[in-house]
């Protein structure tokens, strides 16, 4: 996992073996939880945030 410097990843987030979080990437589990899987890459500047309290945010791994 590498989660470059000048992303945001808060509260209750995981993120899998190999994945990979870019320049200005927020990833915001302040209000659910937030699952990125093994060997996944989010690119700069996307935002995944959770906006529901009773919505789990679940990113897929890859084959």
């Amino acid at each position: 996992m590498f989660v470059e410097g000048a992303a945001l990843v808060i509260n209750d987030v995981a993120i899998g073996k190999d994945s990979v979080i870019w320049p200005m990437t927020v990833v915001r589990g302040d209000v659910n939880q937030i699952r990125i899987g093994k060997r996944s890459n989010r690119q700069g500047s996307s935002v995944i945030h959770v906006t529901h309290p009773h919505t789990d945010t679940l990113v897929v791994t890859r084959p």
